[in-house]
């Protein structure tokens, strides 16, 4: 037969064998997805049956303790321990909640961590952009936690003084003009490029440390004084007052 002849035929052959491979990855990636959500139902079944058997009313503590230590334990065993709502890591951050802002900032690099610590946080526009405010609420804290713990394992604490906010803050509104947080006023070394992009540095008193929360480690900050006033930030008010920009 001709080769003219049986060319529709091998092309006929190759989609029909294109489309059967298609089909084939498709059954695959559907049982795949089956095993995660059995996984996930076994999961939750066991948090269903442990909740039921105890045979007592339970509240935000004990659920959260009871998926801790369901996660060390099969099925989750697989799953990275994650130290953050261990009780010396939150002594850490919230030991003086009621006299401090606290923010957090994630990052995955060690060395941006320790250049944090050391020299300041940067941000440009807007803090809350990268820094998360939180509060001493575990259900809350772990919600803002699990939002943001796939940008990095090292979890900068930021913690400003109340009374310090509290007044710049004030001072701040009294300049219905402008268009800056208090975070911007509290800020040093400020830097703006040619094409007018901003950076402002947070100084690195207001930084408590950082944790790990995959090991656990805690770093802390020899220099952390959250109620650090310094000069410049009464200079950046007095920018401000004369209708320029920081």
């Amino acid at each position: 037969m001709p080769l003219i002849d049986v060319l529709p035929l091998l092309i006929l052959q190759g989609e029909h064998f294109f489309f059967i491979g298609i089909i084939v990855l498709l059954i695959v990636y559907i049982v795949f997805l089956q095993l995660q959500l059995s996984k996930q139902n076994i999961f939750l079944n066991s948090i269903f049956s442990a909740i039921k058997r105890s045979g007592k009313n339970w509240d935000k503590e004990d659920v959260l303790k009871l998926i801790s230590k369901l996660q060390q334990s099969e099925p989750a065993k697989k799953v990275k321990k994650d130290y953050m709502l261990d009780e010396y890591v939150q002594q850490f951050i919230f030991n003086n909640h009621k006299f401090e802002n606290l923010f957090i900032h994630y990052t995955n690099g060690k060395q941006v961590a320790e250049n944090i610590l050391h020299n300041g946080f940067v941000f440009e526009e807007s803090f809350h952009k990268t820094a998360e405010d939180i509060y001493n609420d575990r259900v809350n804290f772990n919600y803002k936690h699990n939002l943001r713990k796939h940008y990095g394992k090292f979890v900068i604490i930021i913690a400003i003084d109340k009374t310090l906010y509290a007044k710049y803050t004030d001072e701040l509104n009294k300049f219905t003009h402008v268009d800056y947080s208090t975070e911007h006023v509290l800020s040093t070394n400020i830097y703006t490029d040619r094409e007018e992009e901003s950076e402002f540095h947070l100084p690195s008193q207001f930084i408590k440390g950082y944790v790990n929360y995959e090991s656990g480690e805690i770093t802390k900050n020899p220099l952390f004084k959250p109620s650090y006033d310094d000069p410049v930030f009464r200079e950046n008010l007095k920018l401000l007052a004369t209708n320029k920009t920081l």
